[in-house]
């Protein structure tokens, strides 16, 4: 039996986690949180996107598979669809965002001097356009429409590690005309 650490708790340990405590803090994440703080929700999400869950239903059955493992992993509160959905809904998603963009700019540090792999003339660079549907009782933009969907395009320059994003906007899905603002204020 292995008395070790399991490899996703290796692979957490190297995230600067006093630095997500701060951006917590920053943004009051755990303010009148019971059992199921910031950090188990990072974890669930990360063990999610490291182990290609899909769904949350999916996410709670492989981590309730592990139950016995889950303290050994970091993650101390229980583990429900619903504790997820209202961890995901009411958390302030800035706590996540400015958290990736300390990895990312670690990362980009990490790997500023290797080379490409690859020896080019110029730069690499590649596009992606994204189309992410909304439902609009969450986003309640303009309600004539029967849906809508927010388009992001992105532009990676795989040299220099660097992400951009070009553009975004609201458009219709279905038997829609035209756009929507991106802010429904606008």
């Amino acid at each position: 039996m292995n008395h070790g650490k399991t490899i996703f708790s290796q692979i957490m340990q190297h995230l600067p986690m006093a630095t997500f405590h701060r951006r917590v803090n920053r943004y009051r994440g755990d303010y009148k949180v019971q059992k199921f703080s910031c950090l188990d929700q990072f974890l669930c999400m990360a063990f999610a996107q490291l182990t290609y869950r899909e769904s949350l239903r999916d996410i709670e059955a492989c981590l309730r598979s592990m139950s016995g493992k889950l303290y050994h992993m970091g993650i101390r509160g229980a583990i429900s669809r619903s504790t997820l959905t209202d961890a995901n809904e009411n958390r302030d998603w800035r706590i996540y965002a400015d958290f990736a963009h300390v990895l990312i700019n670690t990362a980009r540090q990490l790997y500023v001097n290797d080379e490409f792999g690859v020896e080019l003339d110029n730069t690499v660079y590649a596009l992606d356009a994204t189309t992410i549907d909304l439902c609009l009782s969450l986003f309640p933009l303009i309600l004539e429409e029967p849906s809508y969907a927010l388009h992001l395009n992105q532009f990676y320059n795989f040299y220099k590690f660097l992400t951009k994003i070009l553009s975004k906007n609201f458009q219709t899905n279905q038997n829609g005309s035209g756009t929507a603002p991106t802010h429904p204020h606008n």
